[in-house]
């Protein structure tokens, strides 16, 4: 059991379903990029993909932060 777990079982989840997020918007993503592969001028995947990392830069911050 970590620090985290013991002292703030709570936290630890809330980090946990953080992750998880992140890793559906990893998902998300990649599938933008296959698009974008297949679509190469369509820009409203450029600015969807831009948003998304944006989303995803935050979220990874929140855990690190905290650590």
């Amino acid at each position: 059991m970590s620090f985290l777990e013991e002292m703030n079982p709570e936290l630890n989840k809330k980090i946990a379903e953080i992750r998880a997020k992140v890793a559906r918007i990893d998902s998300k993503i990649q599938q933008l990029r296959d698009l974008k592969t297949e679509f190469p001028n369509q820009m409203l995947i450029d600015k969807t993909l831009s948003q998304w990392h944006a989303l995803r830069k935050q979220l990874s911050q929140v855990p690190d932060d905290i650590y």
